[in-house]
């Protein structure tokens, strides 16, 4: 079975580095990384192995992490880059996504919203590093970051990891913080009015801010907590923010860390389970919809019994094959 899956071949480029190629002729070429580390190379060729010997293993779930702990990049993603970069920036991202070449995987346009997202992935890397905490965890705190959960089942299924951002001060019982932030944070402008009509106070206010102030006019901020937590109890965690992180560039790393390894070994992943199912069947069925591109709609509904008559490798194919029996 090994022999038609592929073999990674890897180049020395500095004493740390590599660069790395799947060897031609392979179903799922061209795939070229660089800026590897050794580390990143065992897991790689583990990975190969892994799906030599046993089918079934996930490129992108396997690699995910790896991209918050080193800098590795993909040549055919700068390509992708490089060709789209001027029609995003003239507005035309829907011409960009009519296009063959335009990766039909996760929401590649947020790499476009940085000038250079190797760089600016490079300083959140950074930056997040230095909270040390585990992967499982950093990616829930990414999630949640500056935001709230009252939901008790996320708070059950993710206990270890918010445990872990508690301890290390990330994650906040509501129950503990301030009053001010409750009332401007926590309980939504609807609660307050309810509020404010218990206690027979007319406000003449649109914004929430404006609202909470008028209201501290007339009350404590202790007792307006007290009443709003009658109606909407006070529970859950606050993921507290990093100085100088916005909401915005952690959701941007977060996109980051998901969907650049989706994009880049999602296709990789299935050109795998296609090359399985030539082998196990002998011949294979093409399906493509008016979601793939040209080239990938030509091949849909042709019997295929050779790996070379495989639809083409680009970055996000949706080309779906079935057993043809």
């Amino acid at each position: 079975m090994s022999r038609l899956l592929p073999e990674a071949k890897f180049f020395k480029t500095s004493d740390e580095k590599y660069e790395m190629a799947f060897e031609d002729g392979w179903a799922g070429i061209p795939l070229h990384l660089y800026n590897l580390s050794k580390k990143t190379v065992e897991i790689l060729i583990n990975t190969i192995r892994k799906i030599s010997n046993i089918g079934g293993a996930n490129f992108t779930e396997i690699m995910q992490p790896i991209f918050f702990y080193e800098d590795m990049r993909c040549r055919e993603l700068d390509d992708f880059l490089e060709k789209f970069r001027p029609i995003i920036a003239a507005g035309k991202i829907e011409e960009a996504r009519k296009d063959d070449e335009w990766s039909r995987i996760g929401a590649p346009q947020f790499l476009f919203k940085v000038e250079d997202p190797y760089k600016e992935a490079n300083w959140l890397r950074d930056v997040f590093q230095r909270t040390k905490l585990s992967y499982s965890a950093l990616i829930f705190y990414l999630y949640y970051y500056n935001g709230v959960t009252k939901s008790e089942m996320v708070i059950r299924e993710h206990k270890k990891e918010i445990e872990e951002l508690a301890k290390k001060g990330y994650a906040i019982n509501v129950s503990k913080m301030p009053a001010q932030w409750l009332l401007t944070s926590y309980f939504p402008l609807k609660i307050l009015q309810e509020v404010a009509k218990t206690k027979k106070i007319d406000i003449k206010a649109q914004k929430k801010q404006d609202f909470v102030d008028k209201l501290l006019e007339k009350l404590p901020e202790r007792k307006i907590v007290k009443l709003a937590s009658k109606t909407q109890p006070i529970r859950g965690f606050h993921f507290k923010p990093i100085e100088d992180v916005s909401s915005a560039k952690a959701k941007w790393f977060y996109d980051y860390l998901t969907l650049v390894p989706l994009i880049i070994f999602g296709t990789l992943n299935d050109k795998v389970e296609n090359t399985f199912l030539l082998y196990e069947f002998g011949r294979v069925k093409i399906h493509g919809d008016k979601h793939c591109c040209r080239k990938c709609q030509e091949y849909s509904g042709l019997i295929v019994k050779s790996l070379d008559k495989l639809p083409p490798y680009h970055l996000g194919c949706c080309c779906l094959v079935s057993p043809d029996t």
